[in-house]
């Protein structure tokens, strides 16, 4: 176990001009429990700050509104007691937290009424950041004879004794929501000094620790009185730590290495407190109040007990995922499918053994939060992908493609019915699923040209009006001629050898080429596929039997269908090879017009907080053989023989500048990591208010 090096403050004081000061410090180190001493960290030094001194430290705390949900008054006394939530921002970050009120009207045309908030603690925990805040008082006191504002706070307060109920309530909302109030409220809590108790630099696993107290302060603003301060007085205890693995946030605090002592170090800290307050994370309900209250992702209030109040999820849906429609144009290829719901959900009751597990364990997380922002995020993908255009570099323009006549030519149209799934109660539903491939062909689309080309590619028969092997075969190289001449820059496929077993005849020997095609940090990688057919003769193979005549009549010999393949996989390498050169560029505006949570998920750095591109698989499918001799998938369908090779691919998210997609997957892979950061589920949940 490590010793930790821990700076603790005098309590000599001292202020200048109202400005946060720092106390000279002493070196304290603490000893490790075992019996031998551990070598000493690090010993930090901070020096007291002098008038000349700009190394101050600030911990912003604004307050924004107030909001009363309910009052009463006092019969005898006028005294009105109010509770509801105050609003605001520390370093920069927004909270929510319970308030109470006290508002004690003058009791004399001389006397000063007397307007106290109480604010719960302030809790944060977001993107590796914490922070905490003791209770947190203001009083305000209208002062005789004062300004304009005092006037109407006396004004104000003395108003309250004409109204009761949801009346006195509304009033009470006007009086505290008052934007000069809440200004000069703001300038006092300004002026209280943070003062650094403690200072623990990240060790090991351990983040770095600051132990601050904020002291209390008495402004007076246009007749108006301000006290800032713990409840009966004194300094507000305030701590914060950052983890550097945790986050964005916790990087930034956690990053503070206390290689500098004195003045030299109070400016270092102060300068990852400025960052973190010029990097807010565009969501209110990350801070919580009192015992640390969680917000909903329905629109629920938080109270400061945990509690929530506001819509929650009924029935016996876990997951509903929509996946909004898909309009793509890849170089004149065009894939569309319609919207797909898939609904995922649990059926308890006797013999429903999945459903009654999923009905238990579902109460364990935010089933509802999760669902809305992976919607959120995976509607906003969509419509990104939509905007993109493709466009690809070696391209010949002005070549054999580029020149064919603008045609529209149906590739595939597929319509699946709803599917139903019951297992053990765990049962799942879709929508009608409908997909479409159109080829467009015209200039510069280049995959359109292709696929148009390849569907009319027996249009014309020969002259004796018979289809062959070399015929089809001679078809399929003009095609990849005139390929050869677009894009020279994208090298043939090899064809593999493929010896069919004994007394079998090979029909087809498909090679598809590597896959590498990076969707703006979306990677797709594939290994290469192959694929082969054929045809085993004899009693009972019908289909076997029947592909050996057809290629008896057609006159095909083994090195017909050789070429045939050949021709057929340097297709599939140009066509693989075309999207591997790809490059996706987003319509201009597509990023700006997200909205700034959106924005702030598709940062490379939310989470992965290293410096360097980091990667998370999102889907991983491997159908390797077990042995080095069988084929991984093989397939005898009466006489049809089919097997294949080794199967990989993988879609991975990738993080970078520029990566939106792959930010913006990878980001949200994260969202339940065991003690990761927590902080980016409540950024999802606002995902789905």
């Amino acid at each position: 176990m490590n010793s930790r090096a821990q700076i603790v403050g005098t309590s000599k004081r001292r202020r200048f001009a109202l400005r946060p000061s720092v106390e000279g410090l002493e070196d304290r180190t603490v000893l490790s429990s075992t019996a031998v001493m551990a070598p000493a960290a690090a010993v930090v030094h901070i020096q007291a700050a002098s008038a000349s001194s700009k190394a101050t430290l600030q911990v912003p705390i604004v307050l924004t509104g107030v909001t009363i949900t309910g009052s009463t008054r006092d019969a005898s006394t006028g005294v009105v007691t109010a509770s509801g939530t105050a609003t605001g921002t520390i370093l920069g970050q927004s909270f929510s937290t319970p308030l109470s009120a006290t508002i004690k009207p003058a009791r004399t045309p001389r006397g000063e009424p007397v307007v106290t908030l109480t604010l719960q603690s302030i809790n944060l925990n977001l993107l590796g950041l914490t922070a905490k805040t003791g209770d947190l008082q203001i009083v305000a006191t209208g002062r005789p004879g004062g300004g304009s504002l005092g006037r109407l706070l006396r004004a104000d307060v003395n108003g309250l004794a004409a109204v009761s109920g949801a009346a006195l309530t509304s009033q009470v909302n006007a009086l505290l929501g008052n934007v000069s109030l809440l200004n000069d409220l703001n300038k006092a809590i300004a002026g209280a000094s943070p003062r650094l108790k403690s200072f623990t630099p990240a060790q090991a696993t351990a983040g770095s620790t600051l132990d601050l107290s904020l002291g209390s302060t008495n402004k007076r603003f246009a007749g108006v009185g301000v006290k800032v301060g713990a409840p009966g007085g004194g300094a507000v205890a305030v701590t914060l730590s950052g983890t550097p693995s945790g986050g964005l946030l916790g990087s930034v605090l956690g990053g503070v290495t206390g290689d500098v002592t004195g003045a030299a170090l109070t400016k270092q800290i102060n300068a990852a407190l400025q960052k973190i307050t010029s990097t807010p994370v565009p969501t209110l309900p990350t801070l919580t109040g009192g015992n640390g209250g969680t917000t909903t992702a329905t629109g629920g209030t938080t109270t400061g007990t945990g509690t929530t109040t506001g819509t929650t999820t009924t029935g016996s849906t876990l997951l509903k995922i929509d996946l909004k429609p898909l309009d793509i144009n890849l170089l004149g290829l065009q894939v569309k499918t319609s919207e797909i719901i898939v609904t995922v959900s649990a059926s308890p009751g006797s013999g429903k053994l999945l459903g009654n597990l999923l009905t238990t364990v579902s109460g364990l997380i935010n089933l509802q939060g999760v669902n809305n922002a992976l919607n959120s995020v995976l509607g906003n993908v969509v419509a990104l992908a939509n905007s993109a255009s493709l466009s690809v570099t070696g391209v010949n323009v002005g070549g054999p493609l580029d020149t064919t006549t603008a045609t529209t030519v149906p590739v595939l149209t597929a319509h699946i019915a709803p599917v139903h799934l019951d297992l053990l109660g765990a049962v799942v539903d879709t929508s009608p699923i409908d997909v479409s491939i159109v080829a467009h062909s015209g200039q510069g689309l280049l995959l359109g040209n292709v696929v148009a080309d390849l569907a009319n590619l027996l249009n014309t028969l020969p002259a004796n009006g018979k289809i062959d092997v070399p015929f089809l075969t001679s078809q399929i190289h003009t095609l990849n001629s005139q390929l050869n001449t677009q894009i020279p820059g994208i090298a043939p496929a090899t064809s593999p050898t493929h010896t069919p077993p004994a007394g079998a005849r090979n029909v087809l020997s498909l090679n598809v080429a590597p896959i590498n095609l990076n969707l703006l940090g979306l990677v797709l990688k594939t290994d290469q596929i192959q694929v082969n057919a054929d045809a085993q003769t004899g009693n009972g193979n019908l289909l076997g039997n029947l592909l050996n005549g057809l290629l008896n009549t057609l006159d095909a010999t083994p090195q017909n269908l050789t070429d045939l393949n050949g021709e057929v996989n340097n297709l599939l390498a140009k066509v693989v090879g075309v999207l591997n050169a790809t490059n996706l560029t987003l319509a201009p505006g597509a990023v700006g017009s997200l909205s700034q949570t959106l924005q702030t998920l598709a940062l490379p750095n939310l989470v992965n907080t290293t410096g360097t591109p980091a990667t998370a698989p999102v889907l991983d499918l491997n159908i390797a053989s077990t042995t080095s001799t069988a084929p991984p998938v093989d397939v005898n369908l009466l006489g049809l023989l089919v097997t294949t090779s080794d199967i990989h691919a993988q879609l991975i998210a990738q993080t970078g500048d520029g990566q939106i997609l792959g930010n913006l997957v990878y980001n949200v892979s994260h969202l339940l990591d065991p003690g990761g950061v927590l902080g980016l589920l409540t950024i999802l949940n606002a995902l789905g208010l």
